[in-house]
């Protein structure tokens, strides 16, 4: 079984909807991902040259969060893991995200999507 690497609770607002309201003013949204990846490179040698770095992983979620804008969440989780997949050794990638507070029946804390994506 690989190892796992994970970001928890990367908030941003998110402009990101079916409806154009929804894209214009934007959500408060939250997202998670996990890696699978081999560290014992990683371990043997003390260098995350050889593991994924927490700050790019990060950085990968919000600058996608914020400067594109997407009608499904879908959408925007699937470009987050193929950029991880490109940027770093992960070989499966499980990205969450979430709206928070989002007016729908029911009134939910948050609604969203988990995808999963691996090379080849």
């Amino acid at each position: 079984m690989p190892d796992r690497v994970f970001v928890e609770g990367v908030e941003f607002l998110g402009r990101h909807g079916v409806s154009g309201r929804e894209r214009k003013v934007g959500h408060r949204c939250r997202a998670d991902v996990v890696l699978e990846l081999d560290t014992r490179l990683a371990c043997r040698t003390d260098d995350v040259k050889h593991t994924a770095d927490y700050s790019t992983l990060a950085e990968i979620i919000t600058t996608l969060g914020t400067r594109r804008s997407f009608k499904l969440l879908e959408t925007l989780a699937d470009h987050i893991a193929r950029r991880i997949l490109k940027e770093t050794p992960a070989l499966r990638v499980t990205v969450t995200v979430r709206k928070l507070g989002v007016a729908v029946p029911g009134i939910p804390a948050a609604v969203g999507v988990t995808i999963t994506r691996g090379r080849g």
